[in-house]
């Protein structure tokens, strides 16, 4: 059964949750976890992408989250490169030109799309130009969103001099996120906190085995520390989701040099996207990803994933209208809003990428507006003691009794909340804005979202596709 708390609920137990990982990885020698959490600069940071002349638009709005960010933009003209560098040399951004693949056999191409491995290179060239001044490195798509108050809150509890590449949204068998993809957890982490079966107990391919989760690598991840224990010599998979993002730390990008990587990927052929090439090179120079493990301390941990979730493509579009709409009143929404690390924002479905790039921008700044304001609820000390009976009284007295009863009902004190509301509940109820309604004589079709049971199941929303199949969700396609 999934977990259904109140957000201020859902603050104290990720409060206590993270308490004994850190304790624990405090305990460890060698650990990849930080004993305290440091503060992380924009100077500590750059960031790499790839992309192109149509998509330019694109690739410039991630300024939206990286302003002050050193960066750079691989494109593919090669004549523009001097002019880009001259003119946008003050958003600190660095254009270099590498080509589409154009080999006439496609069957020697290093990737499907001829502008993948211009993407793959973009890493390696970023640590060329700029070389280990910094700790952390933001490498996407394009139309890549970074939530950089989630980044920080990642990265600062990671040992940056590691070879460490992090992300939770992994390729395996042709779909991702996928839980049964070959990864790591972070050294000294609390495995106590898990919901999901252990691979420590799995032995075999069985169909528990299909279930395991990541083991603990100390001091970072390893291909022996990634694959199971029944495949202890496994190939890697796909690696993680480009669109997703990947951070990549200054100590692992010391080891995968510019000519070094060049070197890999070009013994490299049909790799599904320049994320593909860029994962099978970690893994062959002996590195895995670590997944930062958050998500597996839930009953539905495909909810949880930080790097670009199934339901963060609900919850973020529009944070700030979700929670005025009365739509972001379930741990979810506020677990993503304040730990959410990535959204992809998948510029091709939008009518042209000048209005994906608007909207980028809309993203990031309704985002901070969504994360200020549950800050601003959560802080009840600056305000006048409320009128007994109001809805700010039961909003206080519902915090309270959370902080109170976490640490003794454990998890029988939790089952009544996850039933739901409830009659009685002071939760307001979800606005929902009507729906237009289809035009009986018009030829175009309504449109199909595969997700409408997942938004349903999530936000409580009505659906008109009810009775539909729901046949490629992530959660059909991820659960055994």
């Amino acid at each position: 059964m999934a977990i259904s708390l109140s957000w201020p609920k859902l603050f104290c137990l990720l409060s206590l949750s993270f308490l004994p990982v850190l304790c624990a990885a405090a305990s460890t020698k060698g650990s990849s976890l930080q004993h305290e959490e440091k503060v992380v600069h924009d100077d500590d940071f750059v960031v790499a992408l790839g992309s192109s002349t149509t998509r330019l638009t694109l690739a410039q709005s991630t300024r939206s989250y990286r302003a002050g960010m050193r960066t750079l933009i691989m494109t593919d003209n090669e004549t523009m490169v001097p002019h880009l560098n001259k003119v946008y040399g003050k958003y600190r951004e660095v254009y270099e030109y590498f080509p589409d693949e154009d080999v006439p056999d496609v069957r020697k191409w290093h990737a499907k799309n001829p502008g993948d491995y211009r993407a793959a290179v973009a890493p390696f060239a970023a640590h060329r130009q700029f070389g280990d001044k910094y700790k952390w490195m933001l490498y996407g798509d394009d139309d890549t969103v970074f939530f950089m108050p989630g980044v920080r809150k990642l990265v600062a509890q990671f040992d940056h001099n590691l070879p460490i590449a992090l992300s939770d949204n992994l390729w395996h068998d042709s779909s991702h996120p996928r839980l049964e993809a070959v990864r790591c957890l972070p050294c000294g982490f609390n495995t106590s906190l898990l919901r999901v079966p252990s691979a420590k107990n799995t032995t075999d391919g069985t169909p528990a085995a299909a279930n395991y989760t990541p083991r603990p690598a100390c001091p970072f991840c390893t291909p022996v520390d990634a694959c199971p224990p029944w495949k202890p010599e496994c190939k890697g998979g796909g690696g993680a989701h480009g669109g997703a993002g990947i951070i990549l730390s200054v100590g692992l990008m010391r080891k995968l040099l510019y000519d070094d990587a060049i070197a890999c990927m070009e013994s490299i052929f049909h790799c599904s996207g320049g994320d593909c090439l860029v994962s099978r090179c970690i893994w062959r120079a002996g590195y895995g990803f670590t997944d930062p493990g958050l998500s597996l301390m839930y009953d539905d941990p495909y909810d949880h994933i930080l790097f670009d979730s199934l339901a963060s493509r609900w919850f973020l579009h529009h944070p700030i209208e979700q929670i005025y709409l009365g739509n972001c009143v379930s741990d979810i929404c506020s677990y993503l809003v304040r730990n959410v690390v990535s959204f992809h924002l998948r510029g091709k479905s939008y009518p042209s990428y000048p209005k994906a790039a608007a909207a980028m921008y809309g993203l990031v700044e309704s985002h901070a507006a969504a994360l200020d304001f549950l800050n601003v609820l959560e802080d009840t000390e600056s305000r006048p003691p409320p009128v007994p009976g109001s809805y700010a009284a039961k909003v206080d007295a519902a915090v309270e009794a959370s902080v109170e009863g976490e640490g003794e009902e454990g998890e029988e004190g939790e089952g009544e909340e996850r039933e739901g509301q409830g009659e009685g509940s002071f939760l307001p109820e979800p606005i929902l804005r009507p729906q237009p309604k289809q035009n009986p004589n018009s030829k175009r079709k309504a449109e199909y979202d595969p997700h409408a049971h997942d938004v349903q199941r999530l936000c409580g929303a009505p659906s008109d596709l009810a009775d539909k199949p729901n046949r490629k969700t992530y959660r059909a396609r991820s659960q055994p």
